[in-house]
Order: structure tokens, then C-alpha cells, then sequence
């Protein structure tokens, strides 16, 4: 043994507690080694000193005191030792900074991320002005939308009918005074004929209201505008067509639009049909489709017009009254500006008859035949009888499905090379910044080594 493992095991040696051999031979050493004779003999002291002291019973509030003390200084240690951290912590930092100083790939690096934090909230404004803009334009238009049918949806006409009450009422009144003047009355037109204008154009105005008075008194007949969408299945398209192109002239309508395609080499067909026939008609034809074919699916629905229709009504029959009025205080006028003004007022008048006089037309023809949309798929397998049809022309469709397999594979592999040519320049970019993170990393790790 050295002095080294005789000093470690001098306690063992003074409580007897090694075995014979090992007690032997610290003692051998003991005999040649002053040093550890030293060592044993203050061992000794330390022993028979501890032997002489005599027991002290410690007070009751000993371990309290104990663990308030031990408690403080562990909290004070994890003070100190979190202030050393943080120490520790940005001062590494700082050196791992100045580190990647050093490597040639960081101020590339340190550039693009720059430009990139510069660029990116410029893009963002750019994005959420394009939406906010789109947003606005289509308030906008919703708005307009919402204007236009209000300003439509008046009933009786109200808004435009006093607008042009008062421009009668204004023109009557300034021109029963020049007439009188320039000498008209031979034509039984005085100053007393604006009061009379007056009164007619309050007549016309209570024609408005006239209208809806009576029909309110009497059964109101009902505007529909009737639609259906039908969806069929047949055996055989042009057998089913022509049906329904028979069906339809015998129920005096006609046809709007007409769709025919092929869905595949077998000759399968799929196509549609806009029909429009009389109204009283609608439900017969709706019930007799089904001997056409397989009704897979069918939509039926109406709007009520009724209340836009009587209002187009009731406005017709006010500007025709404003335009008779106008006639005749045209006939009356005899000052060149005067009958200019008229003029203008019943061209106006005139126009917006003409407006009101198409609508009229256009919800009559839709209230008095109903639009059915009808589409027509031919089953690819019959569901009625026993077919060939699917052998036919088999070689031929056979031949034509591995020459498109043979493109597909010229047409995969070409998109697959303008696929890889695209991607080159993102790889090569992604590879750049790769090698500079894996060089930073081994630089790091290097000098973390060192």
C-alpha cells in the first residue's frame, strides 16, 4: 500500500475493522513511514478528545432553528447562483456572437434575414389593401343595388309621380300667365287655367291610388313565374329527346336552348333541354315526365310577382294620364320656350312609358309560360333490356386506351422534368443555407471543444 490508500484506511485500522492481512500490512507501513505515524497519532488525539467531551442534550427548538438557517442559506445560494446564470448565460451569448462573426457565411446570412424582415410587413400592407379595396367595391355595389331597388320597389309609383305632379303644377303656373298676356283668349285660356291644370293633375294623381282601391275590393289574381329543374335517366338519349320535342310542340311551347355531348367512346350521351310552355300546361307536363325516362332528381319552385305587377300597372296608367295632360297643354302653348319645356317633359314622359310598357311584357311572357330546365343522361347500362352495346367497337377502344396510357407515361415523365427544373433554383438556395447552419454548427462545436 502508498501513504495514499494507509491514510484513507487509518479510521478501519483504528476500529480494528479490516482483516488480518490488511492489518498487517498497514502496520509494516506504520513502522517505515513517518508520515502516517503523524496522521495515526493525530487520528488518536482527535478519537480520545472526542471520547472526553460529555453529552449535550441540544434545546427543544434546536431543529426549527436549524431548518430556518439551512432554508436561508439554500435560498440565498440559488440568489447567487441565478445571478452567476444569467451571467454566465449572456456572456456565452456574446461569445457565440462574436464567434459567427468570424465564419464568412454569416453577414450573407445576417443580409437576407435583414431584407427579408424589411420586405415582409410592405407585402402584407400591399395584401390587406387589394382585400380592403375588393371589400369596399363590393359594399359598394350592394349598396347601389340596394338603392336601385328601393327607388323600384315604391309602390304606386309614388316618388316619381310627385316629382312630375310638380313640374306640371310649375309649368301650368307660368304658362296661364303668358298666354293671357300674348292674347289667347279666343282659346278659352285665361289666368284661371292654372288652377284648372291643377286640378287636373290631382286627378291623375288620384287615378294612382284608383287602381289599388278597386283591386282590393275585388279577388286578386295571383302573378306567378313557375320554374322547374328536372333531372332524367334513359336508355337511349335521342329516343327520349325527340319525345320531348313532341311533348312539347303538342303542349304549344317551345324550345330556348339545347346541349348534347358524348361522355365517352362507347357513344354514351348526357345533355339538356330549356323548354318554356304555357302555364296552364305546367303540371301536366311535370306528371307525364317520368314516361320519358328514370326521374332521378327534380326541383320545383315559383315567384310571386303579383305586387310588382300591379305597381308597373298602376304607373302605366299614370303616364299615360301625364301624357294626355301634357298633349293638351301643348296644343294650349303659344311661347316658343314654353312649348319647348313640354316638349322635353313629354319625351321624358314618353320614354319611361316605353320603360314601363316593356317590363309589363316581360312579366306577362313569364307569368304565362313556365321555364323547365331538363337534363338528360343516358344510362351507360340498361336497366330495361339486354344489350351488346358494351362489345361494341371493343378493338377499337382497346387500341385507343394503350395509346393514351403510352402518352400519360411521355406526359408524367415531361411535367417531371419541368417539375425538377423549377425546383433547381429552391434546392440550390435551400443547399446554401444548409451548408452555412452545418458550418456555423461545426465552428460552434469546435470551438466549444477548444
Amino acid at each position: 500500500m502508498n501513504c495514499r490508500e494507509v491514510q484513507e484506511n487509518l479510521s478501519l485500522y483504528l476500529d480494528q475493522e479490516m482483516s488480518e492481512a490488511e492489518m498487517s500490512t498497514v502496520k509494516n507501513h506504520l513502522d517505515n513511514c513517518l508520515a502516517c505515524r503523524e496522521e495515526l497519532a493525530s487520528l488518536r488525539e482527535t478519537v480520545s478528545l472526542l471520547s472526553s467531551l460529555e453529552e449535550v442534550i441540544p434545546p427543544a427548538s434546536f431543529r426549527s432553528e436549524l431548518y430556518a438557517k439551512l432554508e436561508n442559506c439554500v435560498s440565498q445560494q440559488r440568489v447567487e447562483s441565478g445571478q452567476q446564470k444569467k451571467g454566465v448565460f449572456w456572456h456565452g451569448l456574446l461569445e457565440k456572437f462574436s464567434l459567427l462573426r468570424r465564419h464568412t457565411v454569416f453577414w450573407p446570412v445576417a443580409i437576407t434575414v435583414i431584407l427579408l424582415l424589411i420586405v415582409s410587413p410592405a407585402l402584407l400592407d400591399g395584401v390587406r389593401m387589394a382585400g380592403s379595396k375588393s371589400d369596399n367595391s363590393l359594399i359598394a355595389e350592394d349598396y347601389d343595388a340596394g338603392q336601385g331597388i328601393m327607388s323600384y320597389g315604391l309602390k304606386s309609383g309614388e316618388s316619381f309621380d310627385i316629382a312630375a305632379n310638380q313640374k306640371m303644377e310649375n309649368m301650368s303656373r307660368s304658362i296661364a300667365p303668358k298666354m293671357a298676356a300674348d292674347g289667347f283668349a279666343d282659346r278659352n285660356v285665361s289666368a284661371t287655367s292654372a288652377p284648372e291644370l291643377m286640378m287636373a293633375t290631382e286627378e291623375a294623381a288620384k287615378q294612382l291610388a284608383a287602381p289599388q282601391d278597386e283591386m282590393a275590393d275585388k279577388t286578386i289574381e295571383r302573378k306567378l313565374i313557375k320554374n322547374a329543374e328536372i333531372y332524367l335517366q334513359v336508355d337511349d338519349y335521342d329516343t327520349a329527346i325527340n319525345s320531348l320535342k313532341e311533348q312539347v310542340v303538342s303542349l304549344e311551347g317551345y324550345i330556348t336552348n339545347e346541349t348534347a355531348n358524348a361522355v365517352d367512346s362507347k357513344g354514351t350521351k348526357r345533355g339538356s333541354l330549356q323548354i318554356r310552355i304555357p302555364q296552364y300546361s305546367f303540371e301536366d307536363f311535370l306528371i307525364g315526365i317520368k314516361n320519358f325516362g328514370k326521374l332521378k332528381n327534380s326541383h320545383i319552385y315559383s315567384q310571386d310577382v303579383t305586387e310588382e305587377y300591379i305597381d308597373v300597372e298602376s304607373r302605366l296608367k299614370t303616364m299615360r294620364t301625364k301624357e294626355e295632360r301634357l298633349l293638351n297643354i301643348l296644343t294650349q302653348s303659344g311661347n316658343l320656350s314654353d312649348i319647348l319645356a313640354v316638349e322635353n317633359e313629354l319625351a321624358n314622359t314618353r320614354a319611361q312609358l316605353e320603360s314601363l310598357e316593356g317590363r309589363m311584357r316581360y312579366l306577362n311572357n313569364q307569368t304565362e309560360y313556365s321555364t323547365v330546365n331538363i337534363s338528360v343522361e343516358q344510362l351507360v347500362v340498361s336497366t330495361q333490356q339486354v344489350t351488346t352495346s358494351g362489345l361494341q367497337g371493343v378493338v377499337e377502344r382497346a387500341k385507343e386506351a394503350f395509346i393514351k396510357a403510352i402518352n400519360n407515361i411521355f406526359l408524367g415523365l415531361g411535367m417531371s422534368i419541368v417539375f425538377i427544373s423549377a425546383a433547381i433554383p429552391y434546392l440550390v438556395v435551400a443547399g446554401i443555407f444548409a451548408v452555412a447552419v452545418w458550418g456555423i454548427w461545426r465552428g460552434l462545436k469546435l470551438q466549444k471543444k477548444e
